[in-house]
Parts: C-alpha cells; sequence; structure tokens
C-alpha cells in the first residue's frame, strides 16, 4: 500500500522516513522529532502504534493523514486511534492487479461525536470511488439482490492488463466482459458503504450455517486485554468446522477463554460463538503485517483427511 501512496509525495518533493522493520516506539519518536505528516500503515501496524502512544503520551499534532489499508479493523479499535491521533484518517481498499483505491472511507468519514457512539461506517471500507464500477455476485455470477452479501466484482480503466506470461490465472481472475473477482465478499448498506465481509476462502461453515470470521474477530477485539485475534475453522466431528479463537493478549494484561466466548454470546447468534480459544504468544503475519489466517488454520487441518468441513 506505501507503494501506492509514496509515488505521490515523491513528485512533491516531500521527505520521506524509511525503516527496515517497524517498531511501535521508534514511530511514535520520529512523529515528535521529524514533524512527520503522513504515515501510511496495516491495521496491525495502527494497533500497535495506539497501544504504544497509549502508554506513551506524546505531541502528535504534526500527523494530518494516516492512511491505512490492507485489511480490516475493528471499529473499535480504530476509534481509540481516532481519540489518541485526531480526525487524520483515511482508508483505501483495493488490490495491486485492481484499481486502487477501488473505495475509500474519508476522512469526514471517520468523524463523529463518542456522545453519538461508533457509527457502523467505521466498520467499511467506505464508497467506491470515482471512475471505478463494483458488482456483488453470487457463485453463479449473479448480481445478488440490494442488501445481500457476495464477491466483489470490479471493473474500470486502471485494472491490469493481465498477468505477465500466465494466460490461465488472468482468465480466472479477469472475465471476457472485463469483470475481475476480488476474492473479497461484500455487501452495501442504504448509505452506499461497501463492507468487507471476509474473504471468500476465510469463511466458515459450521453446522451448515456460513460464518465470517471477522464479523467474530472485531467482537472478541473490543475486550482491553486482547492485542490481536484471529479466528479459523477447525475440524469438528459434529460439526464438520467449528469456530476457533486464536488470541494474543495484552502485556500486562489477563482474559479466559470463558470471558472471550461470553462476550460474543452477548452480541452474536449462537452458531457464531467460538467453541474453543487457544492462546499464542504471536499471530503468523506477512512482511506487511497481515496476519496469515490461511497458514494459521492449515495448523489445525494438517492431520485430516480433508481441507474443508461438512
Amino acid at each position: 500500500m506505501s507503494g501506492y501512496v509514496a509515488p505521490s509525495f515523491f513528485v512533491r518533493g516531500a521527505t520521506h522516513l524509511t525503516r527496515a522493520k517497524f517498531d511501535a516506539a521508534e514511530t511514535l519518536e520520529l512523529i515528535e522529532r521529524q514533524r512527520v505528516t503522513i504515515l501510511p500503515m496495516v491495521p496491525t501496524m495502527l494497533n500497535l502504534l495506539v497501544l504504544a502512544a497509549e502508554q506513551r503520551p506524546g505531541d502528535y499534532s504534526s500527523l494530518h493523514t494516516v492512511v491505512y489499508a490492507g485489511s480490516p479493523i475493528a471499529p473499535d479499535r480504530l476509534a481509540r486511534a481516532r481519540a489518541v491521533f485526531g480526525d487524520v484518517f483515511v482508508q483505501f481498499y483495493g488490490l495491486s492487479e485492481l484499481p486502487i483505491p477501488i473505495a475509500c472511507l474519508s476522512a469526514r468519514d471517520h468523524a463523529f461525536d463518542p456522545a453519538d457512539g461508533i457509527p457502523p461506517r467505521l466498520a467499511s471500507a467506505g464508497r467506491v470511488h470515482p471512475f471505478v464500477e463494483v458488482k456483488l455476485v453470487d457463485e453463479l455470477g449473479e448480481e445478488v439482490l440490494p442488501g445481500g452479501i457476495g464477491e466483489i466484482t470490479v471493473r474500470g480503466d486502471q485494472m491490469m492488463m493481465g498477468y505477465w506470461n500466465l494466460p490461465g490465472a488472468t482468465a480466472a481472475m479477469i472475465g471476457p466482459d472485463g469483470w475481475a473477482g476480488t476474492g473479497d465478499l461484500g455487501r452495501f448498506d442504504e448509505d452506499g458503504y461497501l463492507y468487507i465481509v471476509d474473504r471468500k476462502k476465510d469463511m466458515v461453515v459450521t453446522g451448515g450455517f456460513n460464518v465470517y470470521p471477522t464479523e467474530i474477530e472485531n467482537v472478541v477485539s473490543t475486550l482491553p486485554a486482547v492485542s490481536e485475534v484471529a479466528v479459523v475453522g477447525v475440524p469438528d466431528e459434529m460439526w464438520g468446522e467449528s469456530l476457533k479463537a486464536v488470541v494474543v493478549v495484552r502485556d500486562g494484561h489477563a482474559v479466559t477463554a470463558e470471558e472471550i466466548v461470553a462476550v460474543c454470546a452477548e452480541h452474536l447468534a449462537g452458531y457464531k460463538k467460538p467453541r474453543s480459544v487457544e492462546f499464542v504468544a504471536e499471530l503468523p503475519k506477512t512482511g506487511s503485517g497481515k496476519i496469515m489466517r490461511r497458514q494459521l488454520r492449515d495448523r489445525y487441518w494438517s492431520r485430516s483427511d480433508r481441507k474443508v468441513g461438512g
């Protein structure tokens, strides 16, 4: 994502501060000392930065834009980030192969009165960007009804022409009509905000119900003791797959599996409650900080004859 943002500042002669590895405390120190104005982040980095800033109050008033992208972020975490850094956030949603951005949640969209509670739109990817077409389709490629969940497909002049020397992969992603599948499941609300429900491949089918891990992760993340969480489907003899919450506990805090299941029971339907909870020191991530939910899931399916429940 920063590779997309950076060139626009290069052409304006902006100073760039680069680091080989992200460190939250060092980043906060650089913001203060160098008076950093623009900060591109993925949500994992932003969560760590907020935790560090809450423990180390400072002058971060030089920031006027924090651009985040790459994966969903829990609305309560975003609200905490806003409390620390102010109304400086902008979210982009897009893929390297497709128009960037497909959708944008603007700084104005992020603004709200805390007395009114956290607005639902903070869980969205924003509104579709100009010059981009988006439609949601079912497994047969038919457009879903308003309010329904479907794969996000995109068409626009900014799309790639294809993968280099990979015609099969290109055809699998971009149809003859020019519409490309993102692999993300989404829905639109009545105000035109696009919500990324989950990755198509990460959906869990338990007892015949479709469950989207992001929804559960957003609830678990409201617990102050939870630093990070990933929800995956694991083998279950009765249900085919059952939900497991894999949790990293915040330093100096404590939380039990029972508390995690209880908060889910309070806010979600019964079939969406995790049936098991595991505490780990860290979650597997890509080099850009995205949680590798698929790799985490594979740990639990390595001894199973099938890689899917049912």
